[in-house]
């Protein structure tokens, strides 16, 4: 699916570096980056958010959305950084479909969101957010949809098929660390010490800690294709929905958030961690993403 994002304009790194420290409420001190001093653009994304929750790409565009505690941020390699909408303290990303996204968090000071923000959702590339259900009860800190509903984790795994009426699912994890198939049949969990596998969307677990200790994992849209990466910057691969895993690449930073689209030779693999944004098509070692600056 293409994701239809709006575009940073003529904003550049040193200017949006500017406009972030002022969104936090600081300035530059000793150590601290400024519009002068900006960082390297593949090392940018410690410097300018603090974290990165999640992360969607556009093949097609080549931009790449961040769900930041300072709100929804489009990178666009050519034409560089640019917020999009409020000042949100975004937890949880995702596509909800036909050009929706779905999201999670806690509202700004200018935000008429309810605290926490539950489900909320944005038909306009992230320029608006609306209440869609748990608002006042839920803190999304992963969100992942397959086709026909939503799973979600605000400290308990749950469950909904009409995004109003959600349900609890037997959650093995106390990590939030999941994501399903596009059936939603299948889901894995992580807790930092290995994977655990339901093929019954949630309802059973297997016995054993399987797999890598992932600290971030995506299923693909398509297919079987899922990834990961452990809290030592591993990349780990499976092509059979999480039953085995292959190790790939070492990153020298522990991730924050991942995506995986595609599959075969033309799967795409972001990787945002403190230190850059990273990507990999099909077989190709995961590269870093530049910015133009």
């Amino acid at each position: 699916m293409t994701l239809q994002l709006p575009r940073p304009g003529t904003q550049r790194l040193a200017v949006a570096l500017t406009a972030l420290l002022a969104l936090a409420g600081c300035s530059p001190g000793a150590g601290e980056p400024s519009a002068d001093t900006a960082p390297d653009p593949a090392g940018l994304t410690e410097a300018m958010f603090g974290h990165v929750h999640a992360v969607l790409t556009d093949p097609d565009s080549g931009q790449i959305q961040l769900a930041t505690h300072l709100g929804l941020f489009v990178v666009d390699p050519q034409e560089g950084i640019g917020r999009v909408g409020p000042a949100l303290d975004l937890m949880a990303l995702a596509e909800g479909g036909a050009g929706r996204l779905l999201a999670s968090g806690h509202p700004g000071l200018q935000s008429d969101l309810p605290d926490p923000a539950g489900l909320i959702e944005s038909h306009d590339g992230g320029r608006t957010w609306v209440p869609v259900s748990r608002g006042g009860r839920s803190d999304f800190h992963a969100l992942a949809p397959y086709d026909g509903g939503l799973y979600g984790w605000d400290g308990a795994l749950m469950h909904t098929t009409d995004e109003q009426q959600w349900s609890p699912r037997a959650d093995p994890s106390d990590g939030g660390v999941l994501t399903a198939s596009p059936d939603g049949t299948t889901v894995l969990v992580s807790d930092g010490e290995g994977l655990r596998r339901s093929t019954d969307g949630a309802l059973s677990w297997s016995g054993a800690q399987q797999g890598p200790p992932l600290q971030v994992i995506d299923w693909s849209d398509a297919g079987s294709d899922v990834a990961g990466v452990t809290p030592g910057g591993v990349l780990w691969s499976s092509a059979d929905g999480g039953q085995t895993w292959t190790a790939g690449d070492q990153l020298d930073a522990a991730p924050q958030a991942i995506e995986v689209r595609g599959t075969g030779t033309g799967r795409l693999v972001t990787v945002v961690t403190a230190e850059g944004i990273w990507q990999a098509t099909g077989a190709q070692p995961l590269a870093p993403v530049t910015i133009e600056p």
